[in-house]
């Protein structure tokens, strides 16, 4: 709400917001405990709601009229100097303390935060596949302040069209409060749909949000409780749906949707009998403390997720509670300064945007407070894209060079024991990198095995503090696999073979994305042997009868049709040789049959679909799943380069730690399905290396690098090779 000389807030509601941003916050520190501290940001968009509505249908019963260029300048001089002020700091953080392979990402947000739609560049993100590898940004929490400036700029023009519209009537509320609810009704039923069919890219959208708001609008119409003890009854009914929510609602849980109306509703009630409650509920709201949180909440809302996210960032490890309690208490500091010392000056200082600035001055110093914000993300932007492009080159150079090598293929059953990558991995290879020294450089004359792995004669020549792909560019090390990937939302099924038609050998991988990163293998293993290899995978699915929840009836839909299709695919081919099948273990939670675990559930679905086509002849080879790694596993190797192993390796018990299910399957299939471990090339020893011979292995936590695929394909061919007839 305006705070104008002479102003008064509403006591019970500076209360509320300091729950809600409490509530974010707590969720931001503990998520596993505060399951449900997101939903605090409802309760902000159903006070924004109300307050706003508020104002503007004062002033057109006052007036006659709305001013929408003086309320849009107001709302810029309210929320524009704190935003710009932490996204400037938040910027020059990124450059000084982030590694250089998240600067595209933070700074592309901080652009979209700026401009006031994070919340779509968000939604555009969440239905990528590939950005599930992206890193939450310190600016990530902007998306509902860009839904809140959405609805800024939506709720005066929509009031002036229902004003108009009845023009005609002695009184337009009725007007004014029809058009209020059809907006929710058409809001929440689509909430409900898209949230059902798709929850990801649903959480972000303005418009699975706008009937939270005009919840808060309605509020505006409804009579006052006709009694303290309604009033205080609605309070606490109102308080403890809050609170529950925060504490029981889970993120995995589909939201918004009809979920949203929990939260939404308590904070209603609330605003509707907070104000007449008295008693306990006043003096607690008049608590300096919560008073004083309330005050500034929009600043701590600002300043608390940059801390959570940066700070690991500046010490190098995740936080403790020492560190949580200082993240606590820097926020607290700097919201109070930049309310005090920001916020507040610019709003009402004559000499700065208070006072009588017209509006086209307010809007102008807020064009240029906006583009020095950008200016300075997009000049960051292009200084990494121009360290992209020479990373680029030289790992272009070296990948030229492997293809053109006018040596021989090294034998898969006898690899070079000095190349780089999975072929030359000693069982007992140390987690230190096993760096090849300086020497001549000339690369052209040690390359071996044609865009595959680097040959003995590489001794001495490849430099030492050389690693392939380089760790700027190793997240975009991956192969072009449209033709073989079908994606969330596809049914269909995409086919890419390798080898000649008439091959005596065929052979049918098919997963997960987790066979798809083994595509390039696969074609130099078709090449190799003379095989013919189809290869076919679905964006989180798998040749397996289970059911996965993918967190939207849509995904899971999908998945589901593309196995059918899948089926009905392969029963009109000739049986294969064998099924080269693999998933990432346990991405999505299964549906589980009574007295049923999990990883029963996930066996019984392997065996269930592996089984079908055992009986027709084909064996099942099943590819036991790479290791996963930290999350910022790729930050990890950029930073401490050919000494990565040192600090980014994991044990081999937490690199594996969740179960691959594929091997109790095989098990039970007896000799109609066998196993191929690769684990010995990624864990020598005791230890998953990140580094491997100059190769990095990983791309994000758990997707390998082209290059490593590379390496790993005549290990690969010989496994593989050994299992069939």
């Amino acid at each position: 709400t305006e705070r104008h000389a002479g102003e008064g807030l509403r006591a019970d509601i500076q209360a509320m917001r300091a729950i809600a941003v409490a509530a974010v916050f707590a969720y931001h520190l503990y998520p596993s405990r505060v399951h449900g501290g997101f939903t605090g940001v409802d309760v902000f968009f159903v006070i924004s709601g109300f307050l706003i509505t508020g104002n503007l249908v004062r002033e057109a019963t006052a007036t006659g009229r709305i001013d929408v260029w003086r309320f849009w300048s107001r709302r810029m001089r309210r929320l524009l100097p704190a935003s710009l002020l932490v996204l400037a700091v938040t910027a020059a953080a990124t450059l000084a303390i982030v590694p250089a392979n998240r600067w595209t990402q933070f700074l592309g947000e901080i652009t979209a935060s700026t401009l006031y739609v994070q919340n779509w560049y968000l939604a555009g993100a969440s239905v990528d596949y590939l950005a599930a590898a992206n890193a939450p940004s310190p600016v990530q929490h902007f998306w509902t302040l860009s839904v809140e400036e959405q609805f800024y700029v939506a709720t005066p023009l929509l009031l002036i069209a229902l004003l108009v519209l009845g023009r005609r009537l002695a009184d337009r509320r009725p007007v004014l409060l029809a058009g209020l609810l059809a907006t929710l009704v058409a809001s929440l039923a689509c909430s409900i749909v898209l949230t059902a069919s798709d929850a990801a890219p649903a959480y972000f959208a303005t418009t699975t949000r706008a009937w939270e708001f005009c919840v808060g609008a309605l509020l505006v119409f409804a009579p006052a409780p006709r009694s303290r003890r309604l009033a205080v009854a609605a309070l606490v009914a109102g308080l403890a749906l809050v609170v529950s929510a925060a504490l029981l609602i889970r993120g995995s849980m589909p939201f918004p949707g009809i979920l949203a109306a929990w939260p939404v509703a308590g904070a209603a009630a609330m605003i509707w009998g907070g104000e007449q409650a008295g008693g306990w509920w006043a003096r607690i709201a008049a608590w300096r403390p919560v008073r004083h949180v309330g005050d500034v909440s929009y600043s701590v809302y600002l300043w608390h997720w940059p801390l959570v996210v940066l700070v690991p960032y500046a010490t190098g490890h995740a936080m403790g509670l020492p560190a949580k309690a200082a993240v606590v208490l820097a926020t607290l500091v700097l919201a109070t300064l930049s309310t005090r010392f920001v916020e507040d000056p610019v709003r009402f200082s004559p000499r700065l945007l208070g006072g009588t600035r017209r509006p086209r001055t307010i809007a102008a110093w807020s064009a240029v407070g906006m583009a020095l914000v950008v200016g300075v993300a997009q000049l960051g932007t292009a200084v990494v894209e121009a360290r992209q492009a020479e990373a680029n080159s030289r790992t272009a150079e070296i990948t030229r060079l492997l293809e053109q090598s006018p040596h021989p293929v090294a034998s898969p059953a006898a690899p070079p024991s000095s190349a780089p990558g999975a072929a030359s991995a000693p069982p007992t290879a140390s987690p230190d990198p096993v760096a090849i020294p300086s020497a001549a450089p000339d690369l052209a004359a040690c390359l071996g095995a044609a865009g595959v792995m680097l040959g003995a004669a590489c001794d001495g020549v490849v430099p030492a503090d050389l690693l392939v792909p380089d760790p700027l560019v190793a997240a975009d090390d991956k192969a072009s696999d449209a033709d073989c990937v079908a994606g969330f939302s596809d049914t269909g099924v995409r086919i890419c073979s390798f080898g000649p038609e008439n091959a005596r050998i065929h052979l049918l991988a098919v997963g997960d994305s987790h066979i798809a990163q083994y595509r390039t293998a696969f074609e130099w293993i078709a090449g190799r042997y003379g095989w013919r290899i189809d290869v076919t995978s679905h964006d989180g699915c798998a040749l397996t009868t289970a059911v996965h929840d993918m967190g939207a009836a849509g995904r899971t839909e999908a998945c589901e049709r593309w196995k059918r299709n899948l089926v009905t695919w392969m029963d009109a081919h000739d049986p294969f040789d064998a099924l080269v099948v693999t998933m990432s273990r346990n991405p999505y939670r299964v549906t589980t049959g009574p007295g049923q675990t999990p990883e029963e559930a996930e066996t019984a679905g392997f065996v269930g679909a592996w089984t079908t086509q055992a009986r027709r002849g084909t064996l099942i080879i099943a590819l036991h799943d790479n290791p996963k790694m930290g999350k910022e596993t790729s930050s990890c190797v950029l930073v401490h380069g050919v000494d990565a192993n040192r600090y980014c390796s994991l044990p081999i018990a937490t690199a594996l730690r969740d179960r691959d299910p594929q091997r109790n399957a095989v098990q039970e299939m007896s000799g109609d399905a066998r196993l191929v471990d690769l684990t010995d090339l990624y864990c020598p020893g005791d230890v998953c290396l990140v580094v491997i011979r100059n190769v990095v292995v990983y791309r994000d936590s758990h997707h390998v690098t082209v290059t490593w695929a590379r390496t790993l394909a005549p290990v690969l061919g010989e496994r593989i090779a050994a299992q069939l007839p």
